[in-house]
This record gives C-alpha cells, sequence and structure tokens, in this order.
C-alpha cells in the first residue's frame, strides 16, 4: 500500500470538508449506485469517481492514501470491495455537526476560514470605521425593509437551471464584481463608489480596482446579521386586573343561628 501519515489522512479529510461544507453536500449520496446492497464498502477506483462526482479534486496519490487507510480485511469483506466508504463520510460529515463535530458550525453556510476578517484584503484607501458604518447602514437599511441580502443573489448561486452566468460553483456563496454590484438591492442609496468599496473589502481574489475576481456576498451577509443584533419580539401578553370590589352583602353581618333558621324555614 502507499505509505502515509495520520496527519496526511487529516489533512485531505479536511480538504474534503472545506469543499462540502458550504455547499451542503453529503458524500453518501455519490456512494449509492457503487454499493446496490448497501454493505457499506466499495471498490478504491468506485471511491476515487465517487470523490471526483462530488467535485473534490484530488491527486493520485491522495485518492491511494485514502483507500488505504480506510481498506478492511476479513471474513465478510469480499474483494475488490474492501474499502469501508462508510466510515470516510462519517468522518466528513462531522464538519455538519452530526458525529460529534462543532455545533456552531451549523449556524451559517460558509466554512467559518472563509468568514474571518483576514481572508478578505480590503482596499488601502478604506479605514476600518468608514467600513462599520457601510456595514451598519446595510442592515439598518435590510431591517427596515424587511430584506435578506444572500437572498439577493440566489439566481446566480444555486439556482436549480444552468447558466452562463454563473461563474463560480453551486452554493459557493460567490458572484462576480459586476454581478453584486448589479443585484445590490440599495443602488439609490449607496454611491457607486461606496458599492465598489464593499465589493472590493469582500473580494475573494482578482486585480484590485478592477471588474476580475469573485465577491464573497455569504461573508457580508453574516457580517450584517451581526450587525444587525435582531432579537426576537415580546410575546404578547394579556394580564388580569381585577377591580376591587366593595360590594357588601346582608349574609356577611347575619348571626349563624339567623342562617339556620333561615335554612329550616
Amino acid at each position: 500500500g502507499t505509505a502515509y501519515g495520520e496527519d496526511m489522512v487529516g489533512d485531505i479529510i479536511q480538504q474534503i470538508q472545506v469543499h462540502v461544507f458550504p455547499r451542503r453536500v453529503r458524500l453518501k449520496e455519490f456512494f449509492r449506485d457503487c454499493d446496490p446492497l448497501r454493505s457499506g464498502r466499495c471498490t478504491a477506483p468506485q471511491m476515487a469517481r465517487a470523490v471526483d462526482m462530488a467535485g473534490v479534486s484530488l491527486t493520485d496519490k491522495q485518492t491511494d492514501i485514502l483507500a488505504t487507510h480506510f481498506s478492511e480485511s476479513g471474513v465478510r469483506v469480499q474483494r475488490p470491495q474492501v474499502v469501508n466508504y462508510a466510515k470516510l463520510c462519517n468522518a466528513v460529515d462531522e464538519v455538519f455537526g452530526a458525529s460529534g463535530g462543532n455545533p456552531s458550525m451549523m449556524m451559517t453556510s460558509s466554512p467559518s476560514s472563509t468568514l474571518l476578517r483576514d481572508s478578505f484584503q480590503g482596499p488601502s484607501g478604506l479605514p476600518e470605521d468608514e467600513l462599520m458604518g457601510l456595514l451598519h447602514k446595510v442592515a439598518v437599511l435590510c431591517k427596515t425593509r424587511g430584506i435578506v441580502l444572500k437572498y439577493c443573489y440566489t439566481d446566480h448561486d444555486r439556482a436549480a437551471i444552468p447558466s452562463p452566468s454563473r461563474m463560480n460553483p453551486n452554493s459557493g456563496g460567490k458572484v462576480t464584481k459586476n454581478q453584486f454590484i448589479r443585484n445590490f438591492p440599495f443602488q439609490k442609496e449607496f454611491s457607486e463608489k461606496e458599492m465598489d468599496a464593499l465589493a472590493e473589502c469582500y473580494r475573494v481574489r482578482g486585480p484590485e480596482g478592477t471588474a476580475a475576481g469573485d465577491v464573497h456576498f455569504m461573508a457580508l451577509h453574516n457580517d450584517v446579521m451581526e450587525a444587525m443584533h435582531t432579537q426576537a419580539p415580546p410575546f404578547p401578553r394579556s394580564d388580569l386586573f381585577q377591580r376591587p370590589d366593595n360590594t357588601e352583602w346582608s349574609h356577611n353581618t347575619l348571626h349563624p343561628l339567623s342562617k339556620i333558621q333561615s335554612k329550616v324555614i
């Protein structure tokens, strides 16, 4: 088999997790055709083909390392179906919090590594307070008008119909700079300079100041949601306030003997 270390297997699994997490891809779905009996095992070429169908680009060496690591031997293992893909899928699905992973990663549709400010190279002439002002302005407009920013780019990000305008992977959270500016919902309230500054701050790659490169609108959406500080409205209440009853009844002043006499008569 291929010589490898445990850290190499962990790096490969992390590479798969980085790809499947923002796209909500379940790796087990791509192994159904090669395992009709649902034994949880397949051949090494079938494993490589399923991972490739999921959209993960692995080298031949990485594929051999995975196949060697998850291979099994025993009485019930029938060659050449020796790769336990079920264990591979469980290891990858830990990123969704299903098998003891970090539950906080389920709160967003982008991997945590892409939401860090250090992953975006903002323009050199834009101060931090000005950027926070733009984010606060977007947050106030989204809250007052009931607009969810990420839904403005759904057609370019996760439309069911293939389109040549989709320049990025499906559900990747990124659009081109021109698509970002064209679908920005507050074009009347923002100047071209402010929209261009937002696009530059959340640019993933591409030369600065040009139309090339992708804008990570999902990270902008998450930052706006954090700036909104949305709280659930209070529950309606109907407290019971009874008015004081000052009415005096005669039976309160009657003698007990008079009450007994009235009952007998």
